[in-house]
């Protein structure tokens, strides 16, 4: 059996990137800076098409998206 490592143990490591996506562009400008000057690397989508695209360019350690997008849910 596979296990995967827990959230805490992603997220310690630093070394794949955090994706937010949200449609709100303050908000994710504020989360993302508050990632970023812990010293994670974030990439940002400003709608759920723009996060799948770069799901299909780049490995993540863990998405952010909020539950309303652009008129999608989750």
């Amino acid at each position: 059996m596979i296990s995967l490592p827990d959230v805490a143990t992603l997220l310690d490591q630093k070394t794949a990137p955090i994706l937010i996506v949200d449609d709100d562009p303050r908000e994710m400008s504020e989360l993302a800076g508050l990632l970023q000057h812990e010293k994670y690397h974030v990439l940002i989508a400003n709608t759920p098409e723009e996060g799948f695209d770069l799901l299909k360019k780049n490995t993540v350690s863990i998405v952010i998206a909020f539950h309303k997008t652009n008129g999608t849910s989750g």
